[in-house]
């Protein structure tokens, strides 16, 4: 009778710990999670700046070409006076 009350508070004991084991690696898995989808949007973020920052270059390398077709036109102009 003894021996069995102590298996059974062993057991129960097992079942709390393994409850708690449980518990514990949902919420590791919950941040992983997490860690995951911020990993994703700040890449996301970092595309999108990357896209804007050469978007940048782009309007600033059309702004000095046509800056360069303006200084040719007025150097023209001037010396064909």
């Amino acid at each position: 009778m003894h021996k069995r009350i102590v298996e059974h508070m062993v057991v129960n004991n097992l079942n709390h710990h393994n409850d708690i084991l449980n518990r514990i690696y949902g919420d590791i898995q919950s941040l992983q999670q997490g860690l995951d989808n911020l990993a994703i949007t700040v890449y996301g973020m970092d595309t999108k700046m990357d896209q804007r920052f050469n978007n940048l270059i782009n309007v600033l390398k059309d702004l000095n070409s046509f800056t360069s077709i303006i200084h040719l036109h007025i150097h023209l102009h001037i010396h064909s006076d």
